[in-house]
């Protein structure tokens, strides 16, 4: 085979798993009709045609139940598909399961009836008020997220909890760009706007997305580069859908949103000594309990489930306890003050003087909590003396501060409150109080070369250097990725996939997401096209 057509080969895969094309057939149910592919390996056009008749076929869900039904607890009852031919999930995935599962509809059967149920289910039940989107199917959880707690009980975490926001963004430009439906798109490009201006409020003043594990549910990961990544390309998706319409303004806010989370990702998850991108990053919070922080001063505390100590004990404690993972009752992991709402205070000091040029501040998340209760605005004062610093609150249901300043040598900060969010309630706290030390902001965090590689070269985040040093790197340690301790997988999500250890791994099923589940495979398959390694997709 040559290497054109081991090319022109590369490019068909990877333009199945995303780039779908326009076409007349979108309502073809036969297997004859499916596209016909001239690929060097007739075993592959078997698994092409394999994957509708034994796969999409029978996942179908054909019947539409009344859209007025109350799904269950786990159960979707106006999916269009089952995730899987056997049944064994029952729920919807809202971010996960559309995404992937479109593109593969869209990709093999071209059936775009079908993809739009599915999106019309997404933007009416699942996308909330503050753009946000329901990451699994749990109704009883208010909020868009369920906690997940590490092996060793060191880490709540919150997984998926920007996932389905980028991928619906992701979904409506495949649906665009399948259909090139303009007047489709004027309808829906409204809900793509809410979920990315919700995506906008979790990028901070450094261009990094607060994200938590994107896209993965058993491997924790803080400030995950695969979702910086991955919210760059939807912003940038975005822009180009803005263009089409000849919204200008819309166009250059998205634009600039991407410009952040790229300048973001090359300043903070790029390293020149490593030769590749950071896994994933983590606050360098030395407000924490269990290191220089302690919360010994304030105005008052409701009782000893919302001590002022829960305002610094690392977690932000919201959601619902779905898998018994140890996160314990919503709200049980913040401070609450005894029916205060301005002018409530607390002061958190640290065991030894430390610069400090940033703060973050978290308000309560107890799903119970009024807009009252929630801070809008407040001042920071210092131990130094230093000019006191504003502080001011986003209006997200997770409503943080991120609070930069002159760096300043202190041994406490004080934050009192100043308006709160709005009317009822009469009890006002914090979930969290980060504090950063002056020019040393995140730790990073690698297990070798992960996936946030391959998906930083796969959606053109690397600059042309960096591209080339992750690309030789790649080649250079590319059976790492496929065999681990003797067990092979078509691609790990990491180099080193041995050395994840309790911390970093949920202890519901440990392991389970170090290997491709097809998404990492993805992001393999796409960097390889971005290269034009078509022999490299061949093997």
């Amino acid at each position: 085979m040559s290497r054109r057509e081991l090319s022109i080969f590369g490019f068909a895969i990877a333009a199945s798993l995303t780039a779908l094309l326009p076409g007349s057939d979108w309502m073809t149910q036969t297997a004859e009709a499916l596209p016909s592919l001239s690929l060097p390996d007739p075993k592959i056009e078997d698994v092409y045609r394999g994957n509708w008749n034994n796969t999409l076929q029978p996942c179908q869900v054909p019947s539409v139940t009344s859209p007025d039904t109350s799904p269950a607890p786990n159960v979707e009852p106006l999916r269009p598909w089952k995730v899987d031919v056997s049944g064994h999930y029952p729920g919807w995935y809202p971010g996960v399961d559309v995404k992937h599962l479109a593109a593969a509809y869209l990709a093999c059967e071209k059936n775009l009836p079908l993809v739009l149920r599915a999106w019309e289910l997404t933007k009416n039940r699942y996308l909330l008020n503050d753009g946000s989107v329901r990451p699994m199917t749990f109704h009883t959880n208010p909020h868009n997220i369920v906690p997940e707690t590490t092996v060793d009980g060191s880490i709540v975490y919150y997984p998926l909890r920007l996932t389905a926001s980028i991928d619906f963004i992701l979904l409506g430009d495949m649906i665009f760009r399948f259909s090139q439906d303009k007047g489709w798109l004027a309808d829906n490009i409204a809900a793509m706007r809410l979920a990315a201006t919700f995506l906008e409020g979790w990028i901070d003043d450094e261009g990094l997305l607060h994200s938590d594990s994107y896209d993965l549910d058993q491997v924790y990961r803080a400030i995950d580069g695969v979702a910086q990544a991955s919210a760059y390309l939807a912003f940038k998706k975005l822009a180009d859908l803005e263009g089409v319409l000849n919204y200008e303004p819309g166009r250059l806010w998205a634009k600039s949103n991407s410009l952040r989370l790229s300048q973001g990702a090359n300043q903070h998850f790029w390293s020149d000594e490593l030769g590749y991108y950071s896994e994933h990053l983590i606050y360098n919070n030395v407000a924490n309990s269990n290191r220089l922080g302690s919360a010994r001063r304030f105005s008052s505390e409701t009782d000893p489930n919302h001590q002022a100590s829960k305002a610094i004990d690392g977690v932000v404690g919201i959601g619902i306890d779905a898998f018994g993972v140890g996160t314990g009752e919503a709200g049980s992991h913040e401070w609450v003050t005894r029916g205060e709402t301005v002018g409530a205070w607390i002061c958190v000091e640290l065991k030894e003087p430390t610069r400090i040029d940033k703060i973050i501040l978290v308000n309560r998340t107890d799903p119970d909590a009024q807009p009252g209760e929630r801070f809008a605005s407040g001042i920071l004062e210092f131990s130094d003396g230093s000019p006191r610093v504003d502080v001011r609150f986003n209006g997200l249901k997770v409503s943080r501060a991120v609070v930069p300043f002159s760096s300043r040598e202190v041994t406490w900060v004080k934050f009192t409150g100043t308006e709160m969010q709005g009317n009822g309630g009469q009890s006002s706290g914090l979930a969290e109080f980060l504090i950063m030390p002056a020019g040393n902001h995140f730790i990073t965090v690698n297990h070798g070369m992960t996936d946030t590689n391959l998906a930083m070269v796969a959606f053109d985040v690397a600059e042309e250097s960096q591209r080339e040093r992750v690309w030789e790197y790649f080649k250079a340690n590319e059976q790492s990725f496929y065999e681990v301790d003797g067990l092979r997988a078509p691609t790990w999500i990491a180099e080193k996939a041995e050395i994840y250890g309790p911390h970093d791994l949920n202890r519901r099923a440990p392991y389970k997401d170090c290997v491709a589940m097809a998404r990492i495979w993805r992001y393999d398959a796409l960097m390889r096209r971005r290269m034009r390694d078509g022999e490299g997709l061949y093997r």
